[in-house]
This record gives structure tokens, sequence and C-alpha cells, in this order.
């Protein structure tokens, strides 16, 4: 027999054991978020805040010439705002380094020991640059000079090719160092957030979002416009996106359906009265309308038949004609006084927007008396 102490050990022990089993996986993946990221020789460390990373050291085939990324990790996942603590330091081999704007602090003895490092490209501004603290610690023996943007150049993105945000350094000693800031993506895919609608004389507007070759959202405010065309009624709408600002140019067009509607016929019978002094002298017509009541119009062609006539479950079809265009009803001369209760089937054959109508029936009441 099982007591209930043993079985709340077990049931703690259970626990503990399902904590250790789940404690490697957990590890494993914090492992795998922080782990350093190498591109060109340079190793990063993504930090602990998810977003930023930090140069903190460089492989043995690191070339002379190095360009610090103002990103790095699956699409870019984060940004890199520094320089860590002898990140470089002893490699006398590295000649020239390019540092992005987005770099805003030096470690002590990032570049101890660089002796031969002659030159820094700063992509930010030299207020940028000034504003920076220790951007000059430890640069010796070298004491390289800095050259910072002193213009910038963009290449729009187009639906064929990515643009870029370039920089160009024209000042003494630069050399016309130029190099690139920021690839803009170019927009690859527009997506509906509706592609199919239904008539109701309203205009169509399904919200456009726009995706880059990275995968993320181009915002619509500063970089494109939407127009709609053809939005009304039934057939094939478009939209189309004008890119507009700094970063794209060029257009694009996506296409949506929209569908006929129900025919919205909806009708009830009423009662018609007939006095049989006149009725006895000549046949009498009834208008469509003294029958029955339209409660919403039928779109497109209306086709009425006769379907029965009767009074006291006795037939009297033959009494009764209907008008098949007009749905008058005209009633045989001399029919005996009484109340007769008529049916009909109408038809409503739609039109560019609405689609034809089921057969439907009406019943209503002639009193002759």
């Amino acid at each position: 027999m099982i007591t209930k102490k043993k079985t709340s050990l077990l049931a703690i022990l259970v626990t503990i054991l399902m904590v250790f089993a789940m404690m490697p996986m957990t590890m494993d993946q914090a492992q795998a978020e922080t782990a350093p990221i190498t591109v060109n020789g340079v190793i990063y460390k993504p930090n602990e805040d998810g977003t930023t990373a930090t140069v903190t050291g460089y492989t043995a085939d690191l070339q002379s010439t190095v360009t610090i990324q103002s990103s790095v990790g699956d699409g870019g996942k984060y940004t890199v705002t520094s320089i860590g603590n002898i990140a470089f330091n002893g490699c006398s081999s590295l000649g020239s380094i390019t540092i992005p704007a987005s770099v805003t602090s030096i470690g002590e003895n990032a570049f101890n020991g660089c002796t031969s490092l002659l030159i820094v490209h700063y992509t930010g501004t030299q207020d940028q640059w000034d504003n920076m603290p220790d951007r000059r610690a430890n640069w010796a023996p070298s004491n390289p000079a800095v050259h910072f943007v002193s213009e910038t150049i963009t290449t729009k993105a187009t639906l064929e090719s990515d643009g870029t945000v370039a920089y160009i350094c024209s000042e003494e000693g630069c050399s016309d160092w130029r190099g690139v800031i920021r690839v803009i993506r170019k927009p690859v895919s527009f997506e509906l957030s509706q592609t199919e609608f239904t008539y109701d004389g309203e205009e169509k507007k399904p919200d456009v979002t726009v995706t880059d070759s990275a995968g993320m959202t181009i915002d619509s405010l500063t970089n494109y416009d939407v127009t709609y065309a053809n939005n009304i009624n039934v057939g094939t709408a478009t939209v189309k996106v004008s890119f507009k600002g700094d970063n794209y140019t060029g257009t694009a067009k996506a296409s949506y359906k929209i569908n006929k509607a129900a025919n919205p016929l909806t009708m009830k019978g009423m009662t018609a009265t007939v006095k049989y002094k006149k009725l006895k002298k000549k046949a009498q017509t009834l208008t469509v309308k003294s029958v029955i009541t339209f409660e919403k119009n039928g779109q497109g062609k209306m086709t009425y038949t006769l379907s029965s006539a009767k009074k006291k479950g006795k037939n009297f079809k033959k009494s009764f004609k209907v008008n098949a265009n007009t749905g008058s009803v005209k009633i045989r001369k001399k029919l005996k006084k009484g109340t007769y209760k008529v049916t009909v089937k109408v038809k409503v054959a739609g039109n560019a927007n609405y689609n034809a109508s089921t057969l439907k029936t009406v019943v209503f009441k002639v009193k002759i008396n």
C-alpha cells in the first residue's frame, strides 16, 4: 500500500528530475543566443540586452584593412555599439580600420600596440566622433589620422535592386575614401489584407504591407503612397504603390477581386379588393404594386409566373393571368365573389453587380365583393 507521505515524496522527486532535464536545453539556448559572431576576422559578442553587440577581438586571419560591421547576426539582429577593452590589442598587422557611426564607445587599450595603424575612417560626423567617450584612448604608438564623412550619397532601391547610402570623405588625406553606410533592401513583397470582396456599392480599400528582401516591413508614411482604381463595381480592382522619399523609387501594382452580391429581392403579398360591379362588366387588371410590397427591390429584369389561384381549395388558375414582364394581374370577367389566394413565382435576372436570384414565391389575396 502506498501511503500519502510516499506519494508526496514521489511527486517532489519527479518534479526535481523534470527541472534538471530541462536545464541543459535552457542553458544551450542561452549560450546560442550569446555565442560570439565572427565576420571577416572580427569577433562580435552579443550583449545581454539582446539588441546590441560589442567588438571583443580578432582572429589570426584578420586582414590589414578592416571594416567593422554596423550590425551582425541574422537580419542584422544586433547593432554594433562598442569596441571592447583590448579588442585589437597588439594587432601589429592592422593598417586601417573603418568604424561605423553606430559605435558610441571605445574601450581601454582597444588599439594598443597596433603599430601599423595609420588611418581610421569613421562613418559619422566629426561632432559625433568628438562626443564619443575615450575615442582617442590607447591608440599608441601609431596615433592614426581620423577621417570623417563629408558627404553621403543615396542610391534609391528599386523593385529590381537594392539601394545604398554611401559615405564620401574628400578632405585632405582621405584619398577619396568611400564606402557603404547602409544597404536599402529592395521591396519584394506586396501583401493585401484582403484579396476578395463582395459588392456593396462602397469603395474597397484593402491595407497594403510592403516587405523588403530582408523580410522587414517598409514604413508607408515616408516611403510610399497607395492609390486604388476600379474598386467599387464587380471585377478586378487595382492597388498602386508609388514609392517616394529618399530611399525608394518606382511603382508596383497588385490586384484583388470584387464579386457579385446576392440579389437583395424581398417581398410580401397584400390583399387587393375588386368590386364585383366592375368585374361583371369587364375583366379587371391589378398593378403589381397593388398586390405585392417590395421590401427590397430586385436587381435586374424580373419575371413573374402564375403558380396557382385558389378559393376554398378549388383551383381558379384559368381565371387569372399574370403578365410575365410587369407582374400585373388580370382577373376574368364575371368571376364570382369571394377571396382568392394567388401564388406567383418571381425570378430576378441579376446584373453586373448582382447575381440572379433564386425562384421566389409570393402569395397575395384578391377579394371580390
